[in-house]
């Protein structure tokens, strides 16, 4: 089974083909991709892949032209990006699948994966980076940074 290559996707010039390569999951399209470029394909699973940055805006900003609603976090999911996600936690308002959304990341919505800037903060040892943040500050998703490519 062939696996995307994200080092190599990363480091892929042509912004059209990065882009291409990292959100494309069509089997037959892979396939042939990997005919033309098969530096951008391994036979093994990367352990921590880093997904180009500009990849996911691009379905975002694109998102609703092929019929599909996809939001950050959604995207992120279906490239396999490990989320952590948070909830409410008033009284009014709680969500016992989530964890209160930590203080490091409350009114930080102007940071997410959409924005220009994302937001990065340390939470428990790890460094993460907003995906998505519900503009009222009652829903947040997290993510690794070491997922990104913020370059690309």
């Amino acid at each position: 089974m062939l696996h995307k290559n994200w080092t190599a996707i990363c480091a892929e010039a042509n912004p059209t083909l990065r882009i291409l390569a990292a959100t494309v999951e069509d089997q037959r399209v892979l396939e042939g991709l990997e005919k033309g470029f098969p530096q951008l394909f391994t036979t093994e699973q990367q352990r921590e892949p880093k997904v180009p940055l500009s990849a996911i805006k691009s379905i975002i900003k694109h998102a609703g032209s092929d019929g599909a609603d996809d939001s950050a976090y959604e995207v992120c999911d279906r490239l396999k990006i490990p989320l952590l996600y948070f909830g409410p936690s008033t009284a009014d308002h709680s969500d016992s699948r989530f964890e209160p959304v930590p203080a490091e990341f409350k009114d930080k919505c102007s940071g997410c994966l959409e924005c220009e800037s994302p937001f990065e903060a340390e939470w428990r040892g790890q460094k993460m980076v907003i995906v998505y943040d519900h503009e009222d500050g009652d829903f947040l998703v997290l993510a690794p940074s070491s997922c990104f490519d913020f370059e690309t």
